[in-house]
């Protein structure tokens, strides 16, 4: 049974939890499971955050899926194709029911507000930027579009559950959402570069115009004292510099072109309306924060961003895996973005899988965000409720 709660509007507690790259199926038999973990403080969370990979259709139906569409599905009658087209929206809704209704994880649904974002195993691996050996894209059209509207069925639904599930060719799948004096803003780094029909459109900004003219209403609203913004890849990670070297270097990091270091005009962009934000509020002596949240990489992170400019600083939380395996993290511990924004990271390491718990108070006088990684150990002898004595016969 699914239940509700309402705030009030004078909000002065808000709690969330934020956690990315869903695998449940990397569990391995003792390790403890991170969305039991999470049940415990359900009780007290007003909201959730997904921030990409929420499924992984990389199973072999799926890859078989992908094939048919590939070889044969522009030969097909037009009765075949629409049947295709059925078939892969059912493959796809087979991952979310396998997923979405694991003891634990289907708790934390039924008794808190989800806000999800997608990413790219949400609909097919980095399928803005992949490309075959001839340069044409990776996936077949109507193959994405599978993905695309299931996962409008599936993540869109449970905060806009009036939307269309067939697809405009501008993609939007953006969203922003306000609790008294608390914004969240959920990024989309994928619409921009992929259509409605499922055409790659990879040289396009990171961001359109029409979502960057959403992110900065958030940054004039005067009811915000705190602004959580949210992407499926940190904002922060290796230097722009390194990250485009890496992509130049390497045709199998080209992935890297949608994330954020790749695209350093529009994270500097971003990074400006953040602190100049901050430092307005401190000329006025009104107190403010943000929060940003990434996830995708594997391995939790805590970073600082520091503005030379304003002497402020503002807190990242990548906060990845939740269930999948656990990676290093690469980047180094310490970077320059340009002459005004520098940053550290700080990892948990490859023994810990993550999710965050972000707890904000605000009065009057004050405003504190205490977001911190709960990291979850990957030993395999951390749970044993599956352990029975074996009984020897005499």
């Amino acid at each position: 049974m699914a239940h509700f709660k309402t705030k009030s509007e004078n909000v002065e507690h808000f709690r969330i939890l934020a956690l990315s790259c869903d695998r449940p199926s990397r569990l391995l038999l003792g390790q403890q499971d991170p969305w039991m973990n999470m049940l415990k403080r359900i009780a007290t969370v007003d909201v959730v955050l997904h921030v990409g990979d929420q499924i992984y259709p990389d199973n072999e139906d799926i890859a078989h899926a992908d094939a048919i569409f590939g070889q044969l599905y522009d030969g097909l009658s037009a009765d075949k194709q629409r049947s295709m087209m059925l078939r892969g929206r059912e493959l796809w809704r087979s991952k979310y029911r396998s997923v979405f209704s694991r003891e634990g994880k289907v708790e934390v649904l039924a008794n808190c507000s989800n806000l999800m974002i997608w990413s790219d195993n949400d609909v097919a691996n980095d399928f803005t930027t992949m490309r075959k050996a001839d340069g044409s894209q990776m996936y077949h059209p109507n193959f994405l579009q599978c993905g695309m509207r299931t996962y409008r069925e599936y993540q869109r639904k449970l905060w806009d559950p009036d939307c269309s599930l067939q697809l405009e060719e501008e993609t939007k799948e953006w969203h922003q959402h306000i609790y008294g004096p608390v914004g969240i803003f959920m990024c989309d780094l994928r619409g921009n570069r992929i259509s409605g029909s499922g055409q790659q459109e990879a040289e396009n900004t990171l961001l359109s115009d029409e979502q960057w003219s959403h992110i900065e209403s958030l940054f004039v609203n005067p009811e915000i004292k705190v602004i959580i913004l949210c992407s499926e890849t940190p904002f922060v990670g290796d230097e722009p510099s390194v990250c485009r070297q890496k992509v130049a270097d390497n045709p199998s990091m080209d992935f890297l072109r949608d994330h954020w270091p790749y695209n350093e005009d529009e994270l500097v962009r971003l990074l400006d309306l953040c602190f100049n934000w901050k430092a307005a509020g401190e000329a006025e002596a009104i107190q403010r924060d943000v929060l940003l949240i990434g996830g995708d990489i594997h391995c939790g992170v805590t970073s600082v961003i520091r503005d030379d400019d304003t002497g402020l600083q503002i807190n990242q939380l990548t906060t990845s895996p939740v269930t999948n395996h656990v990676c290093k993290f690469f980047p180094p511990s310490e970077g320059v973005i340009n002459q005004r924004y520098n940053f550290s990271h700080l990892p948990l390491g490859q023994k810990f899988r993550n999710y965050a718990d972000i707890q904000i108070s605000i009065d009057e006088d004050s405003v504190n965000v205490l977001g911190q990684l709960i990291p979850v150990s990957t030993d395999i002898f951390k749970d044993t409720t599956w352990q029975v004595e074996d009984s020897e016969e005499e």
